[in-house]
């Protein structure tokens, strides 16, 4: 209706072009121009309302005609008797005032405009309501002169204003043929249709046999999906029931499944770092690392993974990882005292690793446990050695040779090296007091603190 407006007003058609494409183009890209700058007469009220209804955003055009109507009327009310040099409004002599539900006759109301351009017959009262006179209703003649209306009529002048009010009229009924039409399937409501629904979850055959039905292209783009069966789509551009133009394409987001990655091989026996590195390299989450106590793996070395190495795993797995806290730690018990097999099993029984040696105690009794090298209480390991050294009972001494000494000499040289001394008087009394014999051989090596019987005499 804008176009078909702005071409009755200026006697031109507001965009030019050689191909209907060229033509389409002016619609999308430029604003309808102003009838003014043709016909510098019209008022601003009749650019704005040219304006309004050919703009090029749809949201900005009325809806339908009767909101047209609306404004079209809005229009002519704004306007003052000057922009239509509105002179009179005639009735018939005898006439009733006439109904705008009944046609009107050359003798009914008629209304008369004056100005520049070409004559029209007189427009009717009932095309935009009944108007108002002016304070002086006049006749005008086809010479630009004027009657008044207790005088004798003049032949009425036929102006532009009045074919102004013409256009107002016309463009309403005829809006929606013609140029009206062409912008309809060209950049208007008919050159778009909506977007089928219920395309996610068809398959990517289906849902382009669908927009195929409708006029529309189909694209695809493959994508992971979580939650859409593999060749199903998952989204379609524009989404379901958006408009697009009849020609327009469609682009289907189309699942590829659930994405699948490779678990990486060698992690057990790695260091945690290491593991968790090569994990994440190859996409997967890794929870918080657990740990356990072992003999073997040193501290920080993966123990197992909770996924098969070398699996295809769905790529939202949370891959969980046991690695070594080293040997569990042990109290170590107070073994001195007890047989040297004794200590060994009861330590080893806790995972500690037992190391034995020998030596001479004048305490401790041959085969006992004489010392430990982790003492009792203390913290260790399992795995840590503990040193044992298990008695040997007293060191060996040589026997000296006493005979014939003193009673009081020989004894004393005993216990001096380490010997006890047990005294034998042959004949009830020693009269020679001298040592006549000693019942360990001189030289031999026996343990210190070994009894030498000494016989006297």
């Amino acid at each position: 209706m804008g176009v078909l407006a702005y071409e009755m007003l200026t006697g031109a058609l507001p965009y030019a072009g050689g191909t209907p494409i060229q033509i389409a183009f002016q619609h999308v890209n430029a604003d309808i121009p102003r009838p003014s700058l043709v016909a510098p007469e019209l008022p601003t009220e009749i650019d704005d309302l040219v304006a309004t209804l050919a703009a090029r955003d749809p949201d900005d055009r009325p809806p339908d005609a009767a909101a047209a109507l609306v404004l079209v009327r809005a229009a002519l009310a704004t306007l003052d008797p000057g922009a239509l040099d509105l002179r009179h409004t005639t009735v018939a002599a005898g006439s009733p005032r006439h109904d705008t539900s009944t046609d009107l006759r050359d003798d009914e109301a008629t209304t008369t405009v004056e100005g520049p351009g070409t004559s029209l017959d007189a427009i009717p009262t009932t095309a935009f309501g009944e108007m108002q006179p002016t304070a002086r209703a006049a006749l005008v003649t086809r010479s630009g002169g004027t009657k008044d209306l207790d005088g004798p009529p003049r032949p009425r002048r036929r102006r532009r204003g009045r074919a102004l009010a013409w256009v107002l009229t016309v463009l309403l009924v005829l809006g929606g043929s013609g140029v009206g039409a062409y912008w309809w399937f060209t950049d208007g409501p008919g050159a778009f249709t909506l977007v089928p629904r219920g395309l996610v979850g068809e398959s990517a055959d289906d849902a382009a046999a669908t927009l195929d039905s409708v006029g529309l292209a189909a694209t695809t783009t493959e994508t992971f999906s979580d939650d859409v069966e593999e060749g199903d789509v998952v989204a379609s551009t524009p989404d379901g029931g958006a408009k697009v133009r009849k020609d327009g394409t469609v682009e289907l987001l189309v699942s590829r499944g659930v994405q699948m990655l490779t678990v990486p091989d060698g992690l057990v026996g790695a260091s945690e770092d290491e593991a968790v590195a090569a994990l994440r390299e190859a996409g997967f989450e890794v929870a918080d690392t657990e740990r356990e106590y072992d003999d073997d793996a040193a501290e920080g070395t993966v123990l197992s993974v909770s996924v098969e190495e070398g699996s295809s795993q769905p790529h939202d797995t949370l891959i969980d990882l046991v690695a070594s806290d080293g040997p569990a730690p042990v109290d170590v018990p107070d073994v001195t005292g007890s047989t040297g097999d004794e200590a060994t099993a009861e330590l080893e029984d806790l995972g500690l690793v037992v190391s034995s040696s020998e030596d001479y105690s004048e305490d401790v009794d041959r085969g006992q446990v004489v010392s430990q090298s982790v003492e009792s209480g203390a913290e260790a390991h399992r795995g840590d050695t503990v040193e044992l050294v298990v008695s040997l009972g007293p060191p060996l001494v040589e026997v000296p040779d006493v005979v014939d000494q003193k009673v009081e000499e020989a004894e004393k040289t005993l216990q001096d090296a380490g010997f006890t001394v047990e005294i034998n008087e042959l004949f009830g009394a020693r009269p020679l007091n001298r040592v006549l014999f000693q019942d360990q051989d001189p030289g031999t090596k026996v343990p210190k603190g070994t009894k030498v019987k000494l016989t006297v005499t």
